[in-house]
């Protein structure tokens, strides 16, 4: 029987800890992400998607995290 976490659920968590808990991503939080399948372009989308003060520390951490990627690249 198989457990998997699929990536999208990990960026769920993140963006959930990061909305709920004031939690403070890393640039390794999203790189992480990206090597365990996420895609960049959902992780864009999902700030995009959010709104406030955690979305805007999301969106820092996520230039910063990818900062020669635009938002058309994954």
């Amino acid at each position: 029987m198989c457990h998997c976490i699929t990536p999208q659920a990990l960026l769920q968590g993140l963006v959930r800890r990061v909305e709920h808990d004031g939690y403070e991503p890393t640039p390794t939080d999203l790189r992480a992400l990206v090597g365990s399948g996420c895609k960049t372009a959902e992780l864009r989308a999902m700030v995009a998607r959010m709104a406030g003060p955690a979305a805007e520390r999301l969106s820092v951490t996520l230039d910063a995290a990818f900062p020669l990627e635009r938002a058309d690249h994954g």
